[in-house]
C-alpha cells in the first residue's frame, strides 16, 4: 500500500511498457506520471463499472425469484389431489 503523504513513488516497468508510456507521453504532451494518473483511474473506473453490473445482475436475479406467483404453486399443489 502506498503511503498518501509520499507523494513519491518509483516503478520500474519492462521495456515494451516504457515504449508505450513514452509514446503516450508525446502524443497526449503530458508528463510520463499524468499517464500513469490517467490509467490508473481508467482501471479504477473499469472495475467500479464491474461491480455495479454484478450487483446490478444480482437485483434482478432476486426480483425475478420473488415475482412468482404464489398462487400457482397452490393450484399445482391441490391439482393432483
Amino acid at each position: 500500500m502506498i503511503n498518501p503523504k509520499n507523494k513519491r513513488v518509483q516503478v520500474t516497468l519492462p521495456g515494451e511498457t516504457v515504449e508505450l508510456l513514452e509514446s503516450l507521453s508525446n502524443r497526449y504532451n503530458k508528463s510520463n506520471s499524468e499517464i500513469v494518473k490517467w490509467a490508473i483511474n481508467v482501471l479504477a473506473a473499469k472495475k467500479n463499472h464491474n461491480f455495479i453490473i454484478k450487483l446490478r445482475e444480482q437485483e434482478e436475479k432476486i426480483q425475478e425469484e420473488t415475482s412468482e406467483d404464489p398462487g400457482e404453486e397452490i393450484l399445482d399443489f391441490f391439482e393432483g389431489r
